[in-house]
């Protein structure tokens, strides 16, 4: 049986509704970076592998946004392998893109695992899918 502090977290994350950054990282440098390359993301379609390294070197500037870097390695490491990891980018023909996650219309209940990876694939496609 999980522990009380392992199930309220996935309670907490359910009902948060800050979309998929807020879902994968705890720390705010890393919501904030995933939540710029995301922008990005929807306004370009896809990314070269030159691209995904200009924007990771603009970040680090600070030329994305007024005020906020974050580091080269650390986006590649924490922000872009869990963005693949978890099957939300691909990386096909030397092009980074979005993949459309396929989900049910009516998602499992209950405040377990599943329903968050349901709440992630659904906040996922419609931020990238849907006009």
């Amino acid at each position: 049986m999980p522990k009380r502090g392992y199930r309220r977290a996935i309670i907490r994350l359910i009902q948060d509704d800050s979309g998929v950054p807020g879902f994968l990282f705890i720390r705010g440098k890393s919501r904030k970076a995933t939540q710029l390359l995301m922008e990005h993301l929807k306004r370009r379609g896809s990314f070269t592998r030159n691209d995904m390294g200009q924007f990771a070197r603009d970040l680090q500037q600070g030329f994305i946004e007024e005020g906020f870097t974050y580091d080269y390695s650390s986006f590649y490491t924490r922000v872009l392998n869990r963005l693949l990891d978890c099957g939300l980018l691909e990386f096909n023909n030397r092009h980074y893109r979005p993949v459309w996650q396929p989900v049910s219309k009516r998602g499992p209940g209950g405040h377990n695992f599943y329903n968050l990876c349901f709440r992630i694939c659904e906040q996922w496609n419609k931020y990238f899918f849907e006009t």
